[in-house]
């Protein structure tokens, strides 16, 4: 069976399942070993990390997959466009309009689902039958619920990131004492599983994930009846119209996703997992900080420095003193 890689949550893996090929979350190695090359392109390193992940992918050693890229960030839009220059034909670019209240751009991308159809048909795969869309969309709506609660199997899906996979693990088997901290932010690299170490080892816990690839970026539960009458527009509800991502306009979505965030796990902190060049998280703290209500540490993950790890350790240590002396000043009893 083939498979269709890409890093996006507004790429439906069931669409992919439907048309007989197998969906895989591509997840690049460290994206520092790609400073030198991204910086000469123009290119942020996490973006060419994912692009030569993409390259390999598409050669013989990597089983000749293909792979599909959307615009909800420049940088990928950019590689794209370069590896299509270069004569690339395996490689798909799905349009995501960041604008998301209007009919017109939900009619856009039900469009441009329909084009990712035909071309995924053109280059071997079967067109899609109504029943097998909605098989893959109760199976992959029933692993997504685990994936929320935490109880992923071993054999977790290959459309979930893997990273949030095993972060989601530790997080259900993280036991209730030391400070509560919510993620939020860019997609998890391997390496970033050091943070949660970090978080651990300075008295804290990670109470929920809301980086890309995570719960946050699941959509909705598709609604049975729905289902049922139209497959596809259901499918097109539950990714473009409920995903909360960080390029959408307005960014009402984010703003309330964090809210109920807050409400239900009551972390004293939320780190914001910044890649530094990623101007779409660095232009949305302002409004992070406003919504949470309490500190927001930006975790500026430069990690191509040498020290980088210590840099975020000793950052998330300094954050919890300063909470656990806050929460001291406020125990003292008046003076009198």
């Amino acid at each position: 069976m083939k498979t269709v890689v890409y890093c996006n949550p507004f790429v439906p893996a069931e669409w992919i399942e439907a048309h007989g090929l197998r969906a895989e979350w591509i997840v690049p190695e460290h994206a520092a070993k790609h400073a030198e090359p991204a910086a000469v392109r123009g290119m942020c390193p996490y973006a060419q990390a994912v692009l030569d992940a993409v390259a390999d992918s598409g050669s013989p050693a990597g089983g000749h997959a293909l792979a599909v890229l959307t615009t909800a960030c420049d940088q990928m839009r950019h590689g794209a466009g370069m590896l299509a220059d270069a004569g690339r034909e395996d490689i798909f670019v799905l349009n995501v309009p960041s604008t998301w209240q209007s009919p017109g751009s939900r009619d856009y991308y039900a469009a441009e689902l329909t084009r990712l159809g035909r071309w995924l048909i053109a280059r071997g795969a079967t067109a899609p039958s109504a029943e097998r869309l909605a098989r893959a969309m109760r199976d992959n709506d029933a692993a997504r619920d685990r994936f929320r609660k935490g109880t992923i199997p071993t054999d977790a899906p290959s459309w979930c990131n893997p990273v949030a996979v095993e972060l989601a693990r530790r997080i259900a088997t993280t036991d209730g004492g030391g400070i509560a901290v919510g993620l939020i932010g860019s997609p998890l690299l391997p390496h970033d599983l050091a943070i949660a170490r970090a978080v651990v080892e300075a008295g804290g816990r990670i109470v929920f994930d809301g980086t890309c690839g995570g719960p946050r970026t699941l959509p909705e539960p598709f609604e049975p009846s729905a289902m049922a009458a139209n497959p596809f527009d259901e499918l097109v509800r539950a990714y473009f119209d409920a995903i909360p991502a960080v390029f959408r306009r307005p960014a009402a979505q984010l703003d309330a996703w964090v809210a109920r965030a807050m409400e239900q796990y009551r972390p004293a902190a939320l780190l914001c997992l910044r890649r530094v060049w990623c101007d779409l998280w660095h232009a949305a703290l302002p409004r992070l900080r406003e919504t949470a209500g309490v500190p927001v540490l930006d975790l500026d993950l430069d990690d191509e420095q040498e020290g980088g790890q210590q840099r975020v350790t000793s950052r998330i240590e300094a954050l919890f003193e300063s909470i656990r002396d806050r929460a001291a000043t406020h125990a003292l009893p008046p003076d009198g």
